[in-house]
């Protein structure tokens, strides 16, 4: 966190704790944060409104500020927000007794994300509710013997209303941690990502099923076999062998 000053005419109005990384963000700003990306409105100035008067003391605080001075001011602060995102700790880890996956990915599996990114591509193209439930319905699921029901052979079907009844504002934070996860994926296994590896010519929400196919073989065995791997393991798999591929190409013949 970051102390700030808010001033009108060089007169100070008042102060607020303003935070300096995606950590430090309360779910209410998240909520915000997470609508603006989904409706394609984020705007740097409206976001820094959005914190300063979440975090400020004062109950009618914007006739209280110049505007202007506000917007310069602040978008040097919400940078941290607009380049990139970096929500990777999961917002809801429990809805009711439905149990969503770790931070950060950790203990997905490849059937999870394969299925999951047709739902998470679909709401970012048809802007439907219905594929945020679906989402959801997918990654939390109830726990048996303290561990969660695995993902095989899971029919969704029948779990959609728990989600469907969450308010949207809420769950929409959900939408905003996937992208993050993802971000984070693409950083650790950039080949794979960067459009070098198995998503290059390929429609995005069908790369990751690209490179399940990819992968199958004596090593990892059939697709099935592999949407039984975590997600992070296949990933480092698949990034070795485009390596060993590029070092391949890279030798002279002989």
């Amino acid at each position: 966190m970051t102390e700030i000053t808010l001033y009108k005419n060089k007169a100070a109005v008042d102060t607020v704790q303003f935070p300096t990384d995606w950590s430090e963000l309360s779910a209410k700003e998240l909520s915000f944060i997470a609508e603006a990306i989904y409706a394609g409105k984020l705007k740097e100035a409206d976001l820094f409104l959005c914190i300063i008067m979440n975090r400020s003391r004062k109950k009618n605080l914007i006739p209280l500020l110049d505007l202007e001075q506000c917007a310069i001011d602040g978008i040097p602060l919400v940078k941290f927000i607009t380049e990139e995102i970096m929500l990777t700790k999961n917002p809801m880890p429990e809805v009711k007794d439905y149990f969503g996956p770790a931070d950060n990915f950790e203990d997905l599996t490849c059937g999870e994300f394969e299925d999951a990114e047709a739902c998470f591509f679909s709401l970012k193209e048809m802007k439907e509710e219905k594929y945020l439930n679906s989402l959801m319905a997918t990654l939390w699921r109830k726990k048996v013997n303290g561990k969660r029901i695995p993902y095989i052979d899971y029919d969704v079907k029948p779990h959609m209303s728990v989600f469907e009844k969450i308010n949207f504002k809420n769950k929409i934070i959900v939408f905003l941690w996937y992208i993050g996860c993802r971000e984070n994926i693409a950083k650790l296994f950039p080949l794979i990502f960067s459009g070098e590896g198995p998503e290059s010519d390929t429609p995005p929400a069908l790369a990751f099923t690209n490179c399940i196919h990819m992968g199958a073989g004596v090593k990892n065995g059939t697709r099935d076999n592999i949407r039984k791997m975590l997600l992070k393991e296949f990933l480092y798999d698949i990034q070795l062998q485009l390596i060993a591929d590029q070092n391949n190409a890279n030798q002279p013949e002989k």
